[in-house]
């Protein structure tokens, strides 16, 4: 159907051990008998999902800009490569943290070194 030409369309190949372009052919033969003992309802209501899915796909394609995404994420891969990572608010404090749960432990472990030196 329409549907399945153009979801296959906007479907990349994916490796693994069923392919997906395939099952989208055959999904919606399998829908149509399944749904075709149902209500007229429910048949509509998956036409009308499917006709939702296409409109909402055509947006993003059409206002994303994907070459701008993938420069950007191409400038963050090269930035994490040469090891200039910004750290957030919560790395940070976890760092800190860190540090200081060491420090305790450094602390306890000098406490029973000399503890076990005074006996």
């Amino acid at each position: 159907s329409t549907w399945a030409y153009y979801n296959n369309q906007i479907t990349p190949t994916q490796p693994g051990p069923v392919n997906m372009k395939m099952l989208s052919y055959i999904m919606p033969l399998m829908f149509m008998f399944v749904l075709n003992s149902f209500p007229a309802g429910l048949t509509f209501y998956y036409f009308v999902s499917n006709i939702v899915t296409i409109a909402q796909q055509l947006l993003i394609k059409r206002f994303v800009n994907e070459d701008k995404i993938k420069s950007i994420l191409e400038e963050n891969r090269k930035k994490n490569v040469n090891g200039e990572k910004k750290q957030t608010k919560f790395q940070k404090y976890l760092e800190k943290s860190l540090q200081a749960a060491d420090e305790a432990k450094k602390k306890q472990a000098d406490l029973e070194k000399r503890a076990k030196k005074k006996k």
